[in-house]
């Protein structure tokens, strides 16, 4: 409802005494009010108006239009729009304190003007005024329009000076578009975008500042994650926290969203899990401000995938909100993918009982074959609290996986709940060869850590990436099996290291191709801070095998932990069968460990546990053994008559 005041000469003084100054019941004071509320210059553009001011209160319910000429307008209580409301270029609107502009269902607020004959929204008096509240499918259009001093509302709305409203059932609704417009002086939130909405189509050119100067809520923006794709392009700097808040109801993403870069970072205090097919894609240059133990999430179920598309230039930063408190990870689930480019993570993995301490995890099938669900390109992991990154089960890197660099991990490894947790990566044995070259040194432990309980299977070649491999699991490593074909390729100066009691068993359909050179030879030791003879097992390998293995300029130290394995040569009888080697069940064809060392082993060199009356073949030939308890070799059983009664120690 609008009450236009006439304003005679005669009067003056009346108007004068019945409004403030601010109200603009002259010239002169309308013109320096105007002033001191930072009311943008509209020079000659904007004629003094005459016939104002208007009053306005109570609910519209028929169309009206705003004047330039019957203004200022003056709403002195709570105003709901019903209908549409248009008002004109160089209106300036002022509004009583902690009075609300409710946009209804069935209302319009049309306010478009252009740059020499802007629209001024304020407070008409110092204190500040509630808010425009749009309500879908109530619509409202700002076109240089700055709405300031607002947000008297307290925490329901937090303190915002624009609220929009729409339910939290998808699709997004998004009835509300600015053009050139600035939010300034919030006492909470500029701009609060409630349930699932968003900007409309054509928004550009907001800007809030000031937000937050006298109140909690703080941030320019607070909007749903799958609303921030309509987030202007804008200046969103020079409030109390410079972040756009993604806290909302719903909290997941279930569409094609994208998050651009506004210049300041996203703040991220609840997980957001993209599910249903959803697709998350964040731009080159944004940053992600994640809150303690906050996490991004791709559900396994949905078939969701999170993009990064960071360049060198603009790379896309996910980091702590504090610093003092670590974020979660970044996740995908079987099925769905996860695909980082040109992005640094920095300081996550808050869960040590989950996710080990992880900030960049994928979560893979209980069983093989390997889900290639992880694409990296030139992305850095730092300050763990864990391990860097982990693919737990069949997870795998993607083929094209490159660039990679893990520092810092296990940064809170020294705390109990973080024990152990100090890897750049963890990653399953059959998954090895998808791990790209890069960097992963800086760590509390620099050393890849491989989960060796689904096995080696099909083809896996393991390269030197300048760190070893810690193999550790539930006791064996097995490559191949009764039923399924398994190689395992080392390539020159790649070292395995097993935890305490470990070994690494060849199937009989298994391969194992370890072909170092004189200056860098493939390693088999053991994973001890201190090392020392007998901390692991050793190589088993059963048969007859399908193929042969072969190990050329290789190294196995500090083998020769119990196998309990008895009986199955000569020396069984005399000594423990404990070796570095054991050749159990089969004769070889020939010695398929030449040019190769055998330093500090608790037990034999090699165990030749078979039983033949043909010659063995004799691996001392081409091999050095130093430091070696027993023998360099047990003595095979003969397939007719005795074992010797004195054994040699050839």
């Amino acid at each position: 409802m609008k009450t236009p005041l006439i304003r005679p000469l005669g009067l003056l003084v009346a108007c004068a005494i019945l409004f403030p100054v601010s109200m603009g019941c002259d010239d002169e004071s309308s013109e320096d009010n105007s002033n001191q509320n930072n009311t943008p210059d509209a020079g000659e553009a904007c004629p003094t108006p005459t016939s104002g001011p208007t009053i306005h209160s109570g609910e519209i319910t028929a169309d009206e239009v705003w004047t330039h000429d019957t203004g200022p307008h003056l709403i002195t209580d709570n105003l709901s729009i019903q209908a549409k409301v248009t008002v004109e270029p160089c209106v300036r609107v002022e509004i009583a304190p902690a009075v609300r502009v409710n946009v209804e269902e069935k209302g319009a607020l049309i306010a478009e003007a252009d740059a020499e004959r802007p629209i001024l929204f304020t407070a008409q008096e110092a204190s500040p005024w509630g808010h425009i509240h749009v309500s879908d499918p109530g619509v409202a259009r700002f076109r240089h329009v700055t709405l300031e001093n607002g947000g008297a509302n307290g925490t329901t709305y937090s303190g915002a000076t624009l609220v929009v409203t729409a339910n939290d059932k998808r699709p997004l609704k998004t009835p509300v578009r600015v053009e050139n417009v600035t939010v300034q002086g919030s006492v909470g939130l500029g701009v609060l975008m409630r349930g699932l909405s968003g900007f409309s189509e054509g928004s550009t050119g907001l800007t809030v500042a000031g937000s937050g100067a006298s109140s909690e809520f703080s941030y320019p923006v607070r909007m749903a994650p799958e609303a921030a794709s309509t987030l202007p392009e804008g200046t969103y700097t020079n409030n109390a926290v410079d972040a756009i808040d993604l806290f909302a109801v719903p909290q997941d993403v279930q569409a094609n969203v994208t998050w651009p870069a506004r210049g300041v970072p996203y703040r991220i205090d609840e997980n957001i899990v993209i599910t249903g097919g959803g697709h998350l894609q964040v731009a080159a240059g944004v940053t992600l401000s994640l809150g303690e133990g906050v996490s991004l999430i791709v559900e396994g179920l949905g078939a969701g995938e999170l993009e990064t598309q960071g360049t060198s230039a603009l790379p896309v930063v996910v980091e702590r909100a504090d610093p003092k408190l670590a974020w979660g990870s970044l996740r995908v689930e079987q099925g769905s993918q996860m695909r980082l480019a040109h992005t640094k993570l920095r300081g996550g993995g808050a869960d040590p009982v989950t996710w080990s301490g992880c900030s960049l995890v994928a979560s893979g099938p209980n069983d093989l074959p390997l889900d290639p669900m992880l694409g990296v390109t030139d992305v850095t992991v730092s300050e763990s609290a864990g391990y860097g990154v982990c693919l737990y089960g069949a997870a795998a890197f993607r083929p094209d996986a490159q660039g990679l660099e893990v520092t810092g991990a296990g940064a809170q490894s020294h705390e109990a709940d973080f024990k152990g947790l100090r890897h750049p990566v963890l990653i399953g044995a059959s998954a090895l060869g998808t791990l790209p070259e890069g960097e992963y040194t800086g760590n509390a432990r620099d050393a890849i850590h491989v989960d060796s309980h689904l096995g080696v299977v099909g083809e896996v070649t393991v390269r030197d990436v300048g760190v070893p491999y810690d193999i550790g699991g539930d006791g064996h490593l097995v490559v191949g099996s009764d039923e399924l074909s398994g190689t395992l390729t080392l390539e020159p100066n790649v070292a395995l290291l097993f935890e305490q009691g470990m070994s690494l068993d060849v199937d009989i359909n298994g391969v194992l191709d370890a072909q170092g050179t004189s200056s860098a030879p493939v390693v088999f030791g053991s994973a001890a801070e201190i090392p020392s003879a007998g901390d692991w097992i050793g190589i088993y390998f059963w048969g007859p095998p399908v193929t042969e293995s072969t190990l050329d300029n290789v190294r196995i130290e500090h083998a020769g932990a119990d196998c309990s394995c008895v009986g199955f040569s000569c020396h069984s009888e005399v000594y423990d069968e404990f070796a570095a080697v054991l050749i159990l069940d089969w004769l070889p064809s020939q010695a398929f460990i030449t040019n190769s060392s055998f330093v500090s082993i608790a037990g034999h060199g090699v165990n030749r546990g078979w039983t033949s009356d043909k010659v063995p073949p004799d691996f001392t030939v081409t091999n050095t053994f130093t430091d070696v308890a027993l023998c360099a070799q047990t003595l095979p059983k003969p397939e007719t008559g005795q074992c010797p009664e004195t054994l040699p120690c050839p």
